[in-house]
């Protein structure tokens, strides 16, 4: 513990004369103020459908499954769009471009009089939005590639400390003023994100016109991408699995809070409660397990995180009051949020300067398929059966994740060059020029390579 205050001290508070330390501490409070923004509403669509005139309990669950599902589908389609841009035309510029459209949806979803413009603006959510993944490619593009693992990890924790303070003062927030305050009050936050990051962050952004990275793969189809990387191809597929299980209970999830709880006039409270219980050991995993991760290998840390999120997911469907379900969504949150961060970690070491967002963009892909699916097939299963059945199916889906990791029957996720991953995957994890080799000889023009040299690395 004392080491991981030594670094958080050294990261934030020490080394500002360095750009990128400067710029990581600027957006680690516009991802902070971005997170808390969206869940000061989204947590409880489900009940603003019930005040919007849904009352079957059968019709609010397959709400619940559309309104999960609407944005994901084009966050799916766009993510690669977004990705490629960030590459030619800056990081900083998508990140705008993500808060910007973010405080849009917010205040639209404070007009709304009718359940399918909810969903209008959720899709238009999809295909505006996706401020954390605009920010993880920015933050991946500019951190010393050793120390990515960390970084993200540091990142994370705005995530989660976001999804901690937000449900429960937007819940009671809720209570005593409506949805549609909590969502203008949600936008005046997703605004702060976009002055802090447009005054805030310096980008040094410079398109790579040649060598690695670029001219192989500059106008290549994602399935072109995915053939050459092959490692890349695994750390998607991984993705789609972890965020199809993620995402499989989460729409009916308050209904389920719903069905325990024995104070029905503080739903939103309570809600907000529990989903605040999981961010907060999310945020304790991204502290911890992105160091963790740069030290004995990021395979490993998945693996373990993988197992652990099935464990504390099966005793869910047996749960007989919303204290006992509060607990276990706190030792879920810490095993769910490291699983990410490493399968994120991995991604940033197996990206070639220049590629960080075309890479992250077609991976990011994938999981958006998976959260497009899962909240339609979790609302399908709790309408045929139970809410109950949608946990045990979710810890059956990390158990399989977890087997798949730890027999690795994906070659491409195997290893990333730290210690204790073994086996090297099907690309090097980092692609940049060792220091002996000579200008003369590195493939990157020789002005770029000694910006990878005296840079990044």
């Amino acid at each position: 513990m004392c080491h991981l205050r030594y670094r958080l001290r050294r990261v934030l508070c020490r080394g500002f004369h360095e750009p990128w330390r400067r710029n990581l501490a600027v957006l680690w409070l516009a991802q902070l103020f971005s997170v808390a923004g969206f869940n000061t509403i989204l947590p409880f669509l489900p009940f603003y459908v019930q005040e919007l005139g849904v009352t079957n309990p059968s019709e609010v669950k397959l709400w619940a499954g559309m309104l999960s599902s609407g944005p994901m589908i084009g966050f799916a389609v766009m993510a690669p769009i977004w990705g490629q841009l960030a590459d030619r035309r800056g990081r900083k510029l998508m990140v705008l471009r993500a808060s910007c459209g973010g405080t849009v949806v917010l205040a639209l979803m404070g007009l709304a009089t009718a359940p399918w413009h909810l969903l209008a603006i959720r899709v238009l959510q999809g295909l505006t939005t996706g401020v954390i993944a605009a920010i993880t490619v920015l933050v991946s593009s500019m951190v010393p590639r050793k120390r990515v693992g960390f970084a993200l990890g540091l990142m994370q924790t705005c995530v989660y400390l976001g999804g901690t303070i937000a449900p429960p003062l937007s819940g009671l927030l809720v209570d005593h003023h409506g949805y549609r305050v909590a969502a203008f009050v949600g936008a005046s936050l997703l605004l702060t994100t976009v002055l802090l990051t447009l005054f805030g962050v310096h980008e040094r952004f410079e398109p790579v016109t040649g060598g690695v990275g670029t001219d192989n793969h500059k106008d290549a189809s994602p399935w072109q991408v995915f053939r050459s990387e092959r490692a890349l191809l695994g750390l998607a597929a991984m993705l789609l699995v972890v965020r199809l299980a993620q995402a499989f209970p989460q729409a009916v999830l308050p209904l389920f809070v719903q069905e325990l709880s024995k104070v029905p006039g503080r739903l939103a409270t309570v809600t907000g409660s529990i989903k605040s219980a999981a961010a907060l050991a999310g945020a304790l995993a991204a502290v911890t397990i992105g160091h963790m991760g740069d030290r004995i290998g990021h395979r490993r840390v998945l693996l373990y995180c993988l197992t652990g999120s099935a464990v504390f997911y099966l005793p869910q469907a047996l749960v007989m009051n919303t204290t006992q379900l509060a607990l276990l969504q706190f030792g879920l949150g810490f095993f769910v949020g490291g699983a990410v961060l490493a399968l994120n970690a991995l991604v940033a070491r197996q990206s070639e300067h220049g590629r960080e967002g075309a890479n992250y963009g077609y991976v990011f892909s994938a999981g958006f398929i998976g959260l497009a699916a899962a909240p339609m097939l979790g609302s399908t299963v709790a309408s045929a059966w139970s809410t109950r059945a949608t946990l045990a199916v979710t810890a059956a889906l990390f158990l399989l994740a977890a087997i798949w990791v730890g027999r690795g029957t994906s070659k491409s996720i195997r290893g990333n060059g730290a210690p204790g991953d073994g086996e090297q995957g099907t690309m090097a994890m980092d692609p940049s020029p060792p220091a002996a080799q000579t200008a003369a000889q590195s493939p990157l023009p020789k002005s770029q390579y000694h910006r990878s040299l005296n840079g990044r690395e």
